[in-house]
Parts: C-alpha cells; structure tokens; sequence
C-alpha cells in the first residue's frame, strides 16, 4: 500500500505541475509568459503563419516564416547566412512550443487517471469494509495499475528531458543570432 501512495504522490504532482503547461486539448498557444530558458525577459506572440513576435515594454522583435526580422515594425536587413538561421531558429522555436503542449496535455491526462484510481481506492477500501470483498484483491488490482500510471509517468519525464536538449540548443541559436544580427546584439532584453 505504500507504494500505491507513493505512486499516487507522483500522478497528483505530475497533474498539478500540467496545469502550468498545458491547455485545454486542441488549442494552440498564442501567447506564453517567462521565457526564461532562453533567457528573455518578455511576452512572446505568435500567430497562424508562424510568425513569432517576442515583446518587452513596447519594443518587439517579430521573426517571420519567410526568416525576416522585424525590430518595431522596421524590417532588419540580413543576408542569407543569417535568414537561414533565423528560419531555424523560428521553426525549432514553434517545434519546441507544441511539444511542450503535448507533453502537457498528456500530463493532464496522466493526472485524470490518477484521480480515478485516486478514487477508485477510496470505493474499494469502502466495498472491501462493507462486503465480502478481499481488501489484499483490491489492493493487488490498484497496484498494478498504479505501476502502469507510474510507467506512463517516467516515459513523460523522459520526454520533458528530451525537450530541455531542444531548449538548450534554442538558447544557443538564440545567442548566435544576437551576435550575428547588430540590431538584436542592441536590444537588451532580447
């Protein structure tokens, strides 16, 4: 029974920490706060085209889908060496935001089977007390399926860990193109 409880600590954490990532299923992101790993200090936009617009009190840094930069609306001069990197760095951005909505709606419903199995120990403990049910059946069936939810939980981690490589190596283009770029190299906050 200990291990069921540990396993339900981690389900219930791994549930609340979804809320925090994810949305409802089927919506896209269209705006996302604290873009620390990238060490930015701004609101990011972003639109269908997928044209992503980082901001910070009322100067923006827009990157097209056609690899263009726009600083305040004015369209930043680059040759093809360093629109190539910004396609990249664009793509690989949106890549990385829809996986981490991914990750986060499985999350949810990882946390959803935890609170049923949450509740169904409540409602076997209850039959077992009053009915000739075996309380160790119940046990038995609740562990098993505790392991399984613990399972889908360390395979969601490892996909959390997998995403931290992809943020790290956006972080690196993210630098590579603020020292190619003089205009972004300027800008502070970016």
């Amino acid at each position: 029974m200990q291990k069921l409880l540990i396993s339900l600590f981690i389900v219930v954490s791994i549930f609340s920490q979804s809320f925090a990532i994810g949305g409802k299923k089927g919506s896209s992101y269209d705006k996302v706060q604290d873009m620390e790993f990238l060490n930015l200090d701004c609101d990011l936009d972003f639109d269908d085209d997928r044209n992503v617009t980082f901001k910070n009190d009322g100067s923006e840094v827009k990157f097209t889908s056609d690899n263009e930069i726009f600083i305040d609306g004015e369209k930043i001069k680059l040759n093809s060496k360093q629109k190539r990197l910004v396609g990249e760095f664009n793509e690989t951005f949106l890549e990385l935001l829809e996986k981490v909505k991914d990750i986060g709606l499985e999350g949810v419903e990882l946390g959803k089977d935890g609170v049923e199995l949450g509740l169904e120990a409540v409602s076997g403990a209850f039959e077992a007390m009053f009915s000739d049910s075996e309380l160790e059946d119940v046990e038995a069936d609740l562990e098993k399926k505790a392991n399984e939810l613990e399972v889908k939980g360390e395979i969601l981690e490892k996909k959390a860990k997998a995403l931290e490589k992809v943020g790290d190596h956006l972080k690196d283009m993210k630098d590579e193109i603020k020292d190619k770029v003089p205009e972004l190299g300027k800008l502070d906050w970016f």
